[in-house]
């Protein structure tokens, strides 16, 4: 009888903590670093001259990156790869806007 109460006690406190994890605004778009433009499947349209690092950054966010690297410019860069080993490399200005890039596949 308490293994039932306390399956359903746990059961509705589960429901509750999911329903409020719902509720969360995830929004991670803020006045220094405005919402980007997207193409129709809701994907970073990266655009050389328009794309801040931080809106690249958040699109990346589930990807490993570093943004150790410079070019033999000096410009800073952001580089990245996921599970298959496909990857991309960003260079941005110092204003932090996206001077070039380019996709890399393994």
């Amino acid at each position: 009888m308490k293994n039932r109460i306390a399956a359903a006690v746990f059961g509705v406190a589960a429901a509750a903590v999911l329903t409020a994890c719902g509720t969360v605004s995830a929004n991670p778009w803020r006045a220094d670093c405005p919402e980007p433009v997207t193409d129709g499947r809701g994907m970073l349209a990266i655009k050389d001259g328009r794309t801040l690092k931080c809106q690249i950054k958040v699109f990346t966010s589930n990807m490993a990156c570093t943004d150790k690297i410079t070019n033999p410019a000096g410009d800073d860069g952001y580089a990245c790869t996921n599970a298959a080993n496909e990857g991309a490399v960003f260079f941005f200005d110092k204003n932090g806007v996206l001077k070039s890039h380019e996709f890399l596949q393994r």
